[in-house]
Parts: structure tokens; C-alpha cells; sequence
């Protein structure tokens, strides 16, 4: 059996498996199970943005170290002089380890977060500034349509225009995949080139951050804090078009690390939180939308 035929498996109806997907959401089968997986997911997430996940087991087993190696030396000599030299030695080289330590795990996290602001500015400079301005005219009309018929007013102030926070329904995933369906339709029509040359630079784009982010060389956090909306939007419209990109090159790697990106951030279940100051009473009033929605 060679490639082709092993990769007819995409040819599943993805409603059915979005839909099977809902049931095993909306019916768990152990809630503490779940409610036990978003605590760690919390918690992982909270310690990995106080930045101290990777200096304090290393501080740990350095510091633990030198009170083992201070109790020996305290039991292998009478002499409390030469007793108290030695564990003074010892406090000595172990704070001047950690010290650096330290030192190296600020500087670590400084590039890191240099190198995603370089992803932001890249984000916002040319090329890019015009495949995103491409991009946006051509899906502006399709995620208006969609958020027209499925997003709830009441979720306003929670939402941050996530595709990924629509997906709470059947009705709504079967219509996601609709979207999905007619991108890859649009993408291969010949008028559409340059649009589809514009989300391939842009795939490519997420690829890189996605491999960076997988082997930790860039700060994930700042990027998910910028990026979130914009990983999980382009993936959700998209995915039909990867997916058909890798079944005629019959290789799962292309755009993986982007794939990898989105699953990632929306499997920890942690979207960045829209600050408290942001959340603010609405002076936008019903009659100020019904004008803005006039045709003229």
C-alpha cells in the first residue's frame, strides 16, 4: 500500500469527526478527570510565566548539594576553625554558582524575548503588512458572515475573535467546516493566485515561530498574547487547505510545526486574558451599529 493510498484516511468526513469530537466534549465521562487536567494546565502555564520553571530545579539540586557536602565536612573534622572555613568555602562557591546561574537565565529569557519581538515586527513590516492586507479582504466577507450567524452578543467581553471559541456547537462546527471547504475551493481557482500566495508566506511564517516555540528558543507567552487570535484563526480556516497540501505531497511534515503552534496553545487552554482595564461599559449603542450597518 503505498502513500496515496494510506493518506485516503483525509478523505473522512471532517463534520463527523468535529461532531464526535462535540460529544466527547459535552458528555465527559469523569469531570474530575477534566477539572484535575485545567488545574495543571493553570498551573503549568502560571509557573512557566513567572519565568523561574527552568533556574529553580537546578537552584534546587545545586543548593541541596552543598548542604549535603557541608553536613560532611562538618562530621569529618574536630577542628571547628578549619570546620568553619570549609562550610564558609563551600556557602561561598555555591552562592557565586547560583548567582550565575541566575545571571544565565536572565539573559536566556532577555533572547528569547527579543526573538519574538522580532516576529512582531516582522508581523508588521513588508511583506507581510500586504500579504495581510490580501488575506483580509478575502476573508473579511466569510468570518462576517459566520460571526453574523453564530456569535452570541453575550460573549463580547470574553471573546478575543477567535474561530476557535465558536466551536461550541455542531451547528456551529458543521458551518466551520463549510468555511473550510470553500477556502480550499477558492484557493485553487486561478483568480485566486496571489491570494493563495499570500497564505502560504503566511504559513510559513507561523511554521517558523511554531518550530521556535517547539524547541523553546523564543518566548512562547509573548507571542500568544499577540499571535493568539491570528494562530487560531488562520488554522481553523486553513486546515482543509494543509491538510489537502499534504495529501498531494504525501508528507504530514508540511506545516507541521504550525499545526503543532495551534494545537498547542489550544490544547493548554489558557488563552491570554484580555485585561480587566480593557473590559470597559460600552458607549457604542445599538442605533450607532445599526447606522455603520447601513448599505450605502
Amino acid at each position: 500500500m503505498d502513500s496515496r493510498d494510506l493518506n485516503r484516511n483525509y478523505g473522512k468526513d471532517l463534520d463527523e469527526i468535529n461532531l464526535t469530537r462535540f460529544r466527547q466534549i459535552a458528555q465527559p465521562e469523569n469531570s474530575f478527570i477534566i477539572a484535575l487536567n485545567d488545574f495543571l494546565n493553570q498551573f503549568r502555564f502560571r509557573l512557566r510565566q513567572s519565568h523561574l520553571a527552568d533556574f529553580q530545579i537546578p537552584a534546587f539540586i545545586i543548593t541541596s548539594s552543598a548542604a549535603a557536602l557541608v553536613v560532611v565536612l562538618l562530621g569529618s573534622s574536630r577542628d571547628w576553625a578549619t570546620k568553619t572555613e570549609k562550610t564558609l568555602a563551600v556557602i561561598g562557591v555555591t552562592a557565586s554558582i547560583l548567582a550565575s546561574l541566575n545571571g544565565s537565565h536572565s539573559d536566556r529569557h532577555y533572547r528569547k524575548v527579543v526573538r519574538a519581538s522580532d516576529y512582531v515586527k516582522a508581523w508588521t513590516s513588508e511583506p507581510f503588512a500586504t500579504f495581510r492586507l490580501e488575506l483580509g479582504e478575502y476573508k473579511k466577507p466569510i468570518i462576517d458572515e459566520f460571526v453574523h450567524n453564530f456569535h452570541n452578543p453575550k460573549d463580547f467581553d470574553r471573546l478575543r475573535n477567535s474561530l476557535a471559541d465558536l466551536k461550541s456547537t455542531p451547528a456551529r462546527i458543521s458551518e466551520l467546516s463549510s468555511l473550510q471547504s470553500r477556502i480550499l475551493k477558492d484557493l485553487h481557482v486561478p483568480k485566486n493566485k496571489e491570494i493563495k500566495r499570500a497564505l502560504d508566506e503566511v504559513l510559513n511564517f507561523f511554521e517558523a515561530m511554531g518550530q521556535d516555540v517547539k524547541l523553546a528558543v523564543v518566548d512562547s507567552d509573548y507571542l500568544k498574547e499577540y499571535f493568539y487570535s491570528t494562530v487560531m484563526n488562520n488554522y481553523q480556516l486553513a486546515r482543509k487547505y494543509i491538510e489537502y497540501t499534504e495529501y498531494t505531497l504525501g508528507s504530514r511534515a508540511t506545516w507541521c510545526n504550525f499545526v503543532y503552534l495551534a494545537q498547542t496553545w489550544e490544547k493548554e487552554n489558557v488563552p491570554p486574558v484580555i485585561p480587566r482595564v480593557c473590559v470597559r461599559p460600552l458607549v457604542l449603542t445599538e442605533h450607532d451599529i445599526e447606522d455603520c450597518s447601513v448599505k450605502h
